[in-house]
């Protein structure tokens, strides 16, 4: 079984009530789930903690709303891991080309998101976060800065957007990442036309090199049951060609090494 480390919350009441049988129809065991940061409803990290609420041993609530450029950011997180049973911070959008019109200025070393990221740390939760690699100097500053914090790297170090290069990064630079920086991680959303890519030997290498530091995840934002159905066969394509052990760490193993002990309902 897949868990899914990578899902927007749907505003379709119908998706959101039926998601227990659309995760069993793509064999999907657990889905992290979040909002929209830096757009979007302001309630929508309450409304991830409500779908949690309905079906705790499906979901896995993230933290989404929180404004970079707002001195009180910190504390907002602070609250809502005090209060509810959030799990991890993401997806982080500071890097990506189309949320710069809400995170002008902004970087990930800059001082409101490390203090949030340390304060991930602190709490024993993981940072997904989407950013172009061309910021590699930001990347790198924040994962040296937030040693006790483990990351997870949004599609593979792609953004893909429709001003951004459809193309995989290379998979020397994720292995010169993974060498350089023990806290973090991959995971492996992308587009369907993307993913036949990641069967190139190079990644394979790469894969079975760092059978810990990778994980599925499917970006879903839209209709949840037409999503998975076009976007599931193609990873399962993908991870025929991949060993057993090594597999079954991408699909579910290392993301659940990276959540508090206690917290997930039904492990």
């Amino acid at each position: 079984m897949y868990i899914d480390v990578h899902r927007h919350y749907s505003y379709d009441k119908t998706d959101i009530e039926r998601l227990p049988q659309y995760l069993d129809s793509a064999k999907i065991a657990k889905t992290v789930l979040f909002g929209y940061n830096g757009y979007g409803k302001a309630d929508q990290d309450q409304d991830v903690i409500s779908a949690y609420k309905k079906h705790p041993d499906r979901v896995i609530p993230f933290i989404s709303g929180i404004d970079f450029s707002d001195s009180l950011a910190p504390e907002y997180v602070e609250r809502c891991l005090e209060r509810e049973n959030y799990m991890g911070i993401g997806e982080i959008l500071i890097g990506s080309w189309s949320q710069a019109r809400y995170f002008s200025g902004i970087s990930f070393d800059g001082d409101i998101p490390i203090e949030i990221f340390k304060i991930a740390g602190r709490h024993g939760i993981p940072v997904l976060f989407r950013c172009d690699r061309f910021r590699q100097n930001e990347i790198m500053n924040m994962l040296r800065m937030c040693r006790e914090t483990n990351f997870i790297w949004a599609h593979a170090a792609c953004d893909y957007a429709k001003r951004s290069k459809t193309t995989l990064v290379e998979a020397d630079y994720l292995r010169y990442m993974l060498i350089m920086h023990p806290n973090l991680h991959f995971e492996l959303s992308m587009p369907t036309k993307l993913l036949p890519g990641l069967q190139n030997y190079k990644y394979s290498e790469v894969f079975l090199d760092y059978p810990d530091k990778f994980m599925f995840g499917t970006d879903i934002t839209g209709t949840y049951r037409d999503s998975q159905s076009e976007i599931m066969p193609a990873y399962d394509a993908l991870f025929e060609n991949v060993p057993e052990e090594v597999r079954e760490k991408i699909k579910s193993e290392n993301f659940l090494k990276l959540l508090p002990k206690g917290k997930l309902a039904n492990a």
